[in-house]
C-alpha cells in the first residue's frame, strides 16, 4: 500500500478517506435513472424510443433532461 502511495502521489490517509467515501447524490441518482430505463426498455421489448423512455423517467425526475440520458 506504501508503494502504490508514494506512486500516485497521494497520503495515505487520504487514499483510506476516498476508499470509505460515500457516492455522490448525483451519481445515485444515476443509478436509479439507469434502472427506470432498463426497465422501460425491457418493458417495450426494446420498441421504445428516446422521448418515450424519457417520460418515464421524468415519472421519477420530472426534471431530468434529454442530455442527461
Amino acid at each position: 500500500m506504501v508503494k502504490m502511495c508514494r506512486t500516485f502521489e497521494v497520503s495515505q490517509s487520504g487514499y483510506y478517506a476516498w476508499i470509505q467515501s460515500r457516492e455522490s447524490m448525483t451519481k445515485r441518482e444515476n443509478q436509479t435513472i439507469y434502472e427506470v430505463l432498463k426497465y422501460s426498455y425491457d418493458r417495450y421489448k426494446g420498441r421504445v424510443g428516446l422521448d418515450k423512455l424519457l417520460d418515464d423517467v421524468r415519472l421519477t425526475f420530472p426534471r431530468c433532461s434529454r442530455n442527461r440520458l
